[in-house]
Order: structure tokens, then C-alpha cells, then sequence
């Protein structure tokens, strides 16, 4: 997955929660860049 569409479906997320910024969604996660992207490469949108 590239970085755009990792960046996407962090964005996603953001407005799913309704979290005023991706930071806090990234916060809220608690989890680090690597492990995110290697989330995103399970996910399907």
C-alpha cells in the first residue's frame, strides 16, 4: 500500500470518529506508523 492511500484511510477514520484532526485519530489508535501501514495492507475500502 502506498503512502497515499494509507494517508486516505487515515482520513477516513478521522471523520468515522469524528476526531477533529488525523493526529488525534493516530493518538487515539496508540499504535506507530509502521503498524498502521501494516494494518492498511489488511484492509480493503
Amino acid at each position: 500500500m502506498n503512502s497515499d492511500n494509507a494517508e486516505l484511510a487515515l482520513v477516513k477514520l478521522m471523520e468515522l470518529f469524528n476526531h477533529s484532526s488525523v493526529a488525534i485519530t493516530k493518538r487515539y489508535l496508540g499504535l506507530r506508523q509502521e503498524e498502521i501501514l501494516q494494518t492498511y495492507d489488511c484492509l480493503s475500502f
